[in-house]
């Protein structure tokens, strides 16, 4: 997926995807396209990383919870499909554009793991860690707060997208 140093995305890889894309568009299919996860050893999976702490754990968590994450994860999208828009990609084959094929916190590591304390998430708002119900809010508003900031992304790109995120259910 990504070129030397993890930099920038591969141009092989853009070139296959795009193929695809053109191949599906030929024989009048349409796709929904899914990224599992920021790439590893990324820039992209180093600046989510950047915004862990003894408050929200890295991966997951800090991908989902942090500034630095949402950040991360707007600027993968942006540039995939701008590196896809610059081949020329039919993006009106494309049905929709899934942030996340597997969206799920770890919920035995912070903050949901922790008793007592308090976090401010990416969407500004501070949690009390001591209630299970903020917790809960703390989940629910962050995921809102994540898929509102990169369907912004991806429509910037391509206006008539339809964005989607696969759950898990939930243990």
């Amino acid at each position: 997926l990504l070129g030397a140093g993890g930099a920038s995305f591969n141009p092989a890889y853009l070139d296959n995807l795009t193929r695809l894309i053109r191949l599906a568009q030929a024989e009048g299919l349409f796709l929904l396209l899914a990224s599992v996860d920021l790439p590893p050893n990324s820039l992209y999976a180093g600046q989510a990383e950047a915004g862990s702490s003894e408050l929200v754990a890295a991966y997951r968590n800090s991908y989902y919870l942090t500034p630095q994450g949402v950040q991360a994860y707007r600027a993968y999208w942006s540039d995939l499909l701008a590196e896809l828009r610059a081949r020329a990609a039919p993006f009106e084959i494309v049905l929709g554009w899934e942030l996340v094929a597997e969206q799920w916190y770890q919920g035995d590591a912070p903050p949901f793991s922790l008793e007592a304390g308090s976090v401010t998430a990416a969407n500004g708002q501070r949690y009390d860690l001591s209630d299970p119900l903020q917790k809960q809010a703390l989940a629910v508003d962050g995921m809102l707060y994540f898929t509102a900031e990169l369907r912004a992304a991806i429509l910037a790109q391509d206006p008539t997208a339809l964005v989607s995120l696969g759950m898990l259910v939930p243990g």
